[in-house]
């Protein structure tokens, strides 16, 4: 009984609400702001791409030695 009080008053003057809601003037989208920096990327790109000499002395130095452990012996924990 409840729902049907519930539903008759969730539909009364359905249609005029539609109505109202769609001929209701939409609202403007925010104006985009302008793009700016755009001459400041591409003096990063160029400096990226720029050979720096005390950089490559450094990284001429690093070293790395690498070795593989070695695998240890692995038993099943549930043997039958």
């Amino acid at each position: 009984m409840g729902a049907r009080v519930a539903r008759m008053f969730r539909n009364v003057n359905l249609e005029s609400r539609v109505m109202r809601e769609i001929s209701r003037e939409k609202p403007a989208a925010a104006p985009r702001h302008p793009a700016e920096g755009e001459g400041e990327a591409a003096g990063v790109s160029e400096s990226i791409h720029q050979r720096s000499d005390p950089l490559l002395s450094l990284l001429k130095t690093v070293y790395v030695e690498s070795k593989d452990p070695q695998p240890s012996e692995v038993t099943p924990p549930y043997t039958s």
